[in-house]
């Protein structure tokens, strides 16, 4: 009698455990599309910052070649 009851809660327990397992599977899976669609949306904005970054460098090591140029201590005026 007693082992019929512990196979039955085994049972239910595996079974609770099946259908959570899919259920995690199945968030993963919707999780990870929006991930990639979030990724797309952002390759737009992140390919703008990098090539404004790249522009600021620039601006930056033009300074950096004018002020180098300029006797020790001389300041820039713009």
């Amino acid at each position: 009698m007693w082992l019929w009851i512990v196979l039955g809660l085994g049972l239910a327990a595996l079974c609770i455990l099946f259908v959570t397992v899919l259920a995690l599977l199945r968030h993963l899976k919707l999780l990870s599309g929006s991930l990639k669609r979030l990724g797309e949306e952002l390759r737009p904005q992140l390919e703008e910052l990098r090539s404004g970054s790249d522009r600021a460098r620039e601006q930056v090591d033009g300074i950096e070649e004018r002020r180098s140029s300029l006797r020790p201590g001389a300041r820039i005026r713009r």
